[in-house]
């Protein structure tokens, strides 16, 4: 599970001098599901322009750490509309697993039942 970083954090100036990047947090579908990162904010796609959230706060600066985040998670969620939630996306894949394994097991007996 990624940290965002907690209140009070500094948020980067963007090198294009336009202002403070924003903070995202990558969707579902991305490699790096869940995890916070600051992207320029007029969304130029110039060097400098993205940077990871937890390799930018990594020199020691505020970061919640995972129980700190649940306990506010409603209230400290800034520019992020494409978080999971609660669940991380291999814990819902693995549910999705189970579930269709229980299915294709309880037909496999329904099948062997009438064959027998």
């Amino acid at each position: 599970m990624y940290s965002k970083p907690g209140i009070g954090a500094q948020t980067p100036d963007c090198v294009c001098g336009r202002g403070k990047m924003e903070l995202h947090c990558a969707g579902r579908s991305a490699m790096n599901a869940g995890r916070y990162y600051y992207k320029c904010p007029i969304n130029a796609k110039h060097s400098g322009s993205f940077k990871w959230c937890d390799e930018y706060h990594r020199d020691g600066r505020q970061v919640l750490t995972a129980s700190e985040e649940e306990k506010g998670k409603q209230d400290r969620v800034v520019g992020c509309t494409q978080c999971c939630g609660h669940a991380t996306p291999n814990h819902l894949t693995s549910q999705i697993v189970v579930g269709f394994m229980a299915v294709v097991l309880i037909l496999l007996g329904i099948l062997i039942g009438k064959v027998v």
